[in-house]
């Protein structure tokens, strides 16, 4: 864009990229008289010459230098190209010309999903994708593995609790353990019954303590002789007095 704008005349950037674009590598007239401003027939058509040799000249510039920086970059040992983008479509002719002698693909065979490319962009977002897409095979592939030997250890770990042999120093561990837990029961069974039986006694002897003589049992003790060498009231005072 830049390259055409410096050969022609204030031309609206978006206008003249869109008729660029539309126009193909045939350069389709058509596109290039949308954006011609010249009124009269002779002009305009004068003008859509100049902007489509224009057009031609940056195109040869821009696949100059862009063919001298992939030079530039390429590794030595190469065996093959992967071009993607707007631009890989449409340098193909002059891309195909400079490295003939490789292995050529173009977009390498990716289909953009139409859920991801809603406005049509097709080839022109196909090397995002294919970054999108490289990066979430290495991330899957990563995330699998802890996944996978987790699972194996959890495996080997029951296979080995199930099939362990107990010892004999195991099971005669267990026998001691249930043999000092009966002793223990049996321990624990003899003092409680002694408790109950202590607290039984216990209980009865101040259920005795409690209890008042009545008064039949008093009177039926007192002498018959106190009883005759006096009033039964006051006679009946003095023994509970002495009493």
């Amino acid at each position: 864009m830049d390259l055409v704008q410096e050969r022609t005349s204030n031309y609206d950037a978006s206008r003249l990229a869109l008729s660029i674009a539309s126009s193909g590598v045939s350069y389709n007239r058509p596109y290039f008289y949308r954006i011609a401003r010249n009124r009269e027939e002779a002009a305009r058509d004068r003008e859509v010459d100049q902007l489509i040799e224009a057009v031609k000249l940056s195109r040869f510039d821009y696949a100059r230098m862009l063919s001298h920086w992939i030079n530039e970059v390429l590794p030595p040992d190469l065996d093959e190209i992967v071009f993607c983008g707007g631009t890989s479509e449409y340098m193909k002719s002059e891309l195909r010309n400079q490295f003939s002698h490789y292995s050529l693909s173009w977009h390498g065979g990716i289909t953009v999903p139409k859920t991801l490319d809603p406005d049509g962009l097709g080839c022109r977002i196909a090397d995002v994708y294919g970054l999108f897409s490289y990066f979430k095979s290495q991330f899957e592939a990563v995330w699998r593995k802890p996944v996978a030997a987790t699972s194996q250890r959890g495996e080997g770990a029951a296979s080995t609790s199930q099939n362990a042999p107990v010892s004999p120093t195991d099971i005669q561990n267990a026998e001691q353990c249930t043999e000092q837990n009966a002793e223990q029961c049996t321990e624990q069974n003899a003092d409680s019954r002694i408790k109950d039986s202590y607290l039984d006694a216990s209980n009865e002897l101040s259920d005795e303590s409690n209890l008042e003589p009545s008064l039949d049992e008093t009177e039926a003790s007192l002498d018959a002789a106190l009883l005759l060498g006096g009033p039964y009231r006051g006679s009946g005072k003095k023994v509970r007095n002495y009493a």
